[in-house]
């Protein structure tokens, strides 16, 4: 392997790990309907409702996303996404009615979707990654998703059994900063 294909492999290895934060962190919303109902008593149709939502801002983020990368670099915008996706999941604890919630998951979707797009991860390694490495590269990070599900749901299910949702959400928050330096890659 020449050291052009070495070095942008480094490319893909960090869009893999930006996937496995995300998609895993947007896996484990299911976890935290119970507890957030009980401890809110929101009620489970307006934490639904703001989990929708969130899937909807989600999907209608990535066009924005993909010309937010083309005007002004991928890098920056991944990072940026970062520093949003972990202030939004820091607020979820403090949303004091079922509008605060929505606007908090609707946020963290569109913080979420500049992080992990996979269109946009995609694009990258693909135009990075050398084209003897490019298939490899490109499946590599589609398998960040799943891995992310794989580790990011036990984990989470196990602190918030050990600390309760809100420092498990706060630890989703602090694993979202993980993406700035990623971001550099």
């Amino acid at each position: 392997m020449d050291a052009q294909c070495r070095n942008t492999l480094l490319v893909a290895v960090a869009a893999t790990a930006l996937m496995a934060i995300t998609v895993g962190s947007r896996s484990a919303f299911g976890l935290f309907v119970s507890p957030i109902n009980t401890a809110t008593g929101l009620g489970v149709v307006a934490i639904s409702l703001a989990g929708a939502v969130g899937q909807l801002v989600w999907g209608l983020a990535q066009p924005a996303v993909g010309w937010l990368a083309d005007r002004h670099g991928p890098a920056r915008v991944v990072a940026h996404g970062a520093l949003l996706l972990a202030l939004a999941t820091a607020l979820v604890p403090f949303a004091a009615n079922g509008t605060a919630l929505v606007a908090c998951f609707a946020l963290m979707a569109a913080a979420g979707a500049a992080v992990g797009s996979n269109a946009l991860l995609v694009g990258v390694v693909s135009r990075s990654v050398c084209e003897a490495r490019r298939g490899l590269a490109v499946g590599t990070v589609a398998a960040g998703g799943s891995l992310g599900q794989l580790l990011l749901a036990p984990a989470t299910q196990a602190g918030i059994a050990m600390a309760g949702w809100d420092a498990a959400l706060f630890g989703l928050s602090a694993m979202a900063l993980l993406a700035v330096p990623l971001a550099l890659a």
